[in-house]
């Protein structure tokens, strides 16, 4: 059951949200340590001092990660769109409340979209979104110049966004070092 507090509805562009749900109510993790602002701000949430249990896409969001990582490894060659399509078609909608304007194309399958054979694409022809074209930017600038103190102090608006040439990063270089 999708909680009360999930956000769902559609976005300003027309897209639906969300694309698929996961996990994320009452997960217990670990704790980096007892200072942490979170651990202090939240007693309630303590299971002990190792262990700490939170909601919302702070929690669900790993969830999504670790299948994306999961499917990544069995298929490294995947597009980010092919990997989205596969969560996308292999989530479950039976055994739950499912409400397709609340939970998208359903419930986070790991297992599914792992052992899946799909490559098509969630969205072929829509061109990447242009905030995530300046943090791959930002992320391949600061592998290769180092990151500046300030990014306030970024101008934005001096990079073409048509001149990025993607196939000279070497994504696997840059991925392997962080």
């Amino acid at each position: 059951m999708v909680p009360s507090f999930s956000a769902y509805g559609t976005t300003s562009d027309g897209f639906a949200k969300p694309d698929l749900v996961a996990p994320g109510r009452n997960i217990i993790s670990l704790l980096a340590n007892t200072s942490a602002a979170m651990y202090n701000a939240h007693p309630a949430n303590r299971v002990d001092t190792t262990l700490f249990r939170m909601s919302g896409t702070s929690a669900s969001a790993p969830m999504v990660s670790g299948a994306v990582a999961l499917l990544l490894q069995d298929e490294p060659n995947l597009t980010p769109d092919q990997v989205k399509y596969r969560l996308k078609a292999t989530a479950r909608t039976s055994g739950w409340a499912y409400d397709a304007a609340k939970a998208g194309a359903g419930y986070l399958d790991a297992y599914a979209a792992v052992h899946g054979t799909s490559t098509e694409k969630v969205s072929p022809g829509v061109p990447p979104n242009r905030m995530l074209i300046k943090m791959a930017i930002l992320a391949v600038y600061a592998m290769y110049h180092g990151a500046p103190t300030d990014w306030s102090t970024v101008d934005w608006n001096s990079v073409d966004w048509n001149s990025v040439d993607w196939n000279s990063v070497d994504w696997n270089r840059w991925i392997g070092t962080v």
